[in-house]
């Protein structure tokens, strides 16, 4: 399988002045906190993304969020995690298969776009074959703050 380019990261920031909060891309992969209205995914089809992971939980309001997305046209996957104890192999085997077509632009989201991060993170490790210091640091080059899952991952 081909991997990311791990040295293809970026970081929109404020003055991009975009709709979207931590607004991150690596590779063909984009990851973000919440998407909630038009705006954003008119954003987002600007981008080229077809398709997009939530990995929010059902009381994060996922219906309407997924309603949003399947009436533009956009292909939407619910993959609900509380915590990184949620992600096991098989969990980061069904996230590959959608990430893995790099010709796609593909979005990852949750609430605050840490278990996104952390995802992709375990993702470049356990799938890759990156190392998990250089997986843990592209997760935080990509939304990854929250200090719990950076200490669940180093665990794993």
């Amino acid at each position: 399988m081909q991997c990311f380019d791990l040295t293809k990261l970026k970081f929109f920031n404020e003055e991009d002045n975009l709709p979207i909060e931590n607004f991150y891309q690596l590779d063909n992969i984009f990851i973000s906190s919440s998407i909630t209205n038009q705006d954003q995914i008119d954003y987002l089809k600007d981008q080229g993304i077809d398709e997009v992971i939530d990995f929010k939980m059902a009381e994060e309001n996922v219906e309407n969020v997924r309603e949003l997305f399947l009436s533009n046209g956009i292909r939407y996957h619910n993959y609900s995690i509380k915590n990184l104890n949620d992600v096991t192999h098989e969990f980061l085997e069904k996230v590959s298969e959608i990430i893995r077509h790099q010709h796609k632009n593909k979005l990852l989201f949750c609430r605050s776009g840490n278990r996104a991060a952390a995802v992709m993170a375990m993702h470049l490790c356990k799938i890759c074959g990156h190392s998990k210091k250089r997986s843990l640091e592209a997760g935080m080059s990509i939304g990854l703050t929250n200090s719990e899952l950076i200490n669940s991952l180093r665990e794993k």
